[in-house]
């Protein structure tokens, strides 16, 4: 009887085969971590204040106009507030909400010059501020109406990215806010 032997697993194959995959997790987790890092690292680079500015000429003198800009009770005809949930008053000056979407916040206005400028501010939770301003401008056919807005977003590297899209963001939502009230003043 002849005795056959088996050849012996090669156990230094085992190992072997095993690198390179593991080469290539270790690339993968790598390169994730240098990506999340840059990501980082450019947040906290880009800027973090912004700034927004959107005008419209209205068919109503600055008298006309100034109703509407000047008290808060006539901003939700204008703005987009009917979709904010605990929306409510503290005083004439100051409005303050409370949603599930967005968060606390209150709105208060800090100067009021007739028929010209209104200042506000902006607080909403996390610390957050923003300062805005509507001045009116008389023309021949009415008047402009000029929207502005500037804010700081702080240290975080996240809202740096935010900063740089606030142009088209807020703008957008200005811009929807100022048709209404070009509508209401028809």
């Amino acid at each position: 009887m002849t005795s056959t032997t088996h050849p012996e697993p090669d156990n230094d194959r085992a190992p072997h085969r095993l690198r390179a995959p593991l080469r290539l997790a270790w690339a993968v987790v790598g390169g994730l971590a240098l990506a999340g890092t840059a990501f980082l690292v450019i947040g906290l680079l880009l800027p973090r204040r912004w700034e927004v500015q959107r005008s419209r000429a209205l068919a109503a003198t600055p008298e006309q106009v100034f109703p509407f800009v000047s008290d808060l009770d006539e901003w939700p005809r204008w703005m987009p507030w009917d979709d904010l949930d605990g929306m409510g008053a503290t005083d004439p000056q100051v409005r303050t909400w409370d949603d599930p979407r967005i968060g606390q916040g209150a709105l208060r206005l800090t100067e009021v010059h007739p028929d010209t400028v209104v200042r506000y501010e902006v607080e909403v939770e996390g610390g957050l501020s923003t300062a805005g301003s509507l001045r009116l401008q008389a023309t021949p056919d009415g008047s402009v109406l000029t929207w502005s807005e500037t804010g700081e977003f702080g240290r975080n590297p996240l809202l740096g990215y935010v900063a740089l899209g606030m142009d088209r963001l807020q703008g957008a939502e200005m811009e929807k806010s100022l048709d209404r009230l070009a509508q209401l003043l028809r």
